[in-house]
C-alpha cells in the first residue's frame, strides 16, 4: 500500500477499498516462491500498479497513459512525457532493468503493450455484446486481457531467469502460452462470478449459459471440463517442449505450474473474490482447491 500512496495511485477511497481487499502484495510471494526478497518486493510493487490500472482502464482503455507507461518501461528517458499517474511506471523500469537484459527489458513491455491492446480489444467486445458475449469470441479475448504473458515475463526478473530466445519462440511453447492464459480464464472468472454480477460485466460462466440456455452451476460444470482438456493438453505441449529444450523449458513449465498455483491460492483467499456464489435462481456454488503445489 505503501507503493500506490507515495505515487498518490489511490484516486478514490473506493479504489483504496479494493486494493486492500484484493492483497497484491501475496501474488509474487504465493507465484514466485524462492525468488530472493529484493525481486520479490519489486514484483509486488508492479502488482499494484498494474492492477490499480487494469481497474482503472477496464472496459475503456488506456488512452493517453499508453505511451508513458511503456516509455518507463523501456526506460526512455529523454522521451518520458510528463503525463499523469505515470510516475509508478518510470520507476519500475529503473528497478526492472536491474540484472536484466536489455532484450528482456524491451520485450517485457512489448508483452505489456498488447496487454494493454487486449484491455482496449476487451472494452470493444463488452460494448458489442455485453455481459454475454459468444463463448468463444470472449475466450480469445480474455486469455490475453487476464495477464499471464505479463505475469510470466514478471517471473523471469523475479528469478533473474531469461527465457532462451529459441524456447521463446517455439510454436509449442507459444501454444503452452495460450492453454495457461484460457486456465487462469476459468480460474478468476469462477472466483469473480459475484463481483463480475455485480458489475454488470462478462464472464465465461455468463457467455456459456447464454449460449446453452442453462444455469450458472451447470455452465461452471462444462468450464471445468474444457478446463481438465486444456490442462491435459498442456501437460503434453510440456513433454513435447522439454524433450527439445531440455532444462531451460522445464525451469519455465515449472515457473508457470508455481505461478498459476499460487494465483489461484490468491484468488481463493482475498476479499476481492469469493468462494462461493448465490446464482440467480437460488443455487449455491462453492469452490474447492484440491491438490497441492508441484
Amino acid at each position: 500500500m505503501e507503493w500506490a500512496e507515495r505515487f498518490q495511485l489511490f484516486t478514490t477511497p473506493e479504489l483504496r477499498d479494493r486494493a486492500s481487499a484484493a492483497e497484491y502484495g501475496r501474488i509474487p510471494v504465493y507465484g514466485y516462491p524462492g525468488a530472493p526478497a529484493e525481486q520479490t518486493y519489486t514484483a509486488a510493487r508492479f502488482m499494484m500498479s498494474w492492477f490499480l490500472l487494469d481497474d482503472s482502464i477496464e472496459g475503456v482503455g488506456a488512452g493517453a497513459r499508453t505511451e508513458s507507461i511503456l516509455n518507463g518501461l523501456r526506460q526512455l528517458e529523454d522521451l518520458l512525457p510528463t503525463a499523469p499517474r505515470c510516475a509508478d511506471w518510470r520507476t519500475l523500469g529503473m528497478l526492472l532493468a536491474e540484472g536484466m537484459s536489455l532484450a528482456w527489458v524491451e520485450r517485457n513491455a512489448d508483452v505489456f503493450a498488447a496487454w494493454i491492446g487486449s484491455v482496449r480489444d476487451e472494452a470493444a467486445l463488452f460494448r458489442c455484446h455485453g455481459p454475454t458475449p459468444p463463448l468463444r469470441a470472449y475466450l480469445d479475448v480474455r486469455s490475453h486481457t487476464v495477464g499471464m504473458d505479463v505475469s510470466s515475463a514478471l517471473g523471469e526478473y523475479a528469478y533473474r531467469r531469461e527465457v532462451p530466445t529459441r524456447l521463446q519462440h517455439d510454436p509449442h511453447k507459444g501454444e503452452a502460452a495460450r492453454l495457461i492464459g484460457l486456465l487462469q480464464t476459468i480460474d478468476n472468472d469462477l472466483h469473480g462470478l459475484t463481483k463480475d454480477h455485480k458489475a454488470g460485466w462478462h464472464n465465461a460462466v455468463f457467455a456459456l449459459a447464454a449460449e446453452h440456455n442453462t444455469t450458472w452451476a451447470a455452465a461452471c460444470a462444462k468450464l471445468l471440463a474444457l478446463r481438465d482438456a486444456w490442462l491435459s493438453r498442456l501437460l503434453e505441449v510440456e513433454a513435447q517442449v522439454c524433450d527439445r529444450y531440455g532444462d531451460p523449458a522445464e525451469q519455465w513449465f515449472t515457473d508457470q505450474h508455481h505461478l498459476m498455483t499460487g494465483l489461484l491460492l490468491w484468488q481463493h483467499q482475498v476479499g476481492r473474490y469469493q468462494r462461493t456464489h448465490q446464482t440467480p435462481d437460488g443455487e449455491t456454488i462453492t469452490l474447492h482447491v484440491k491438490g497441492t503445489r508441484t
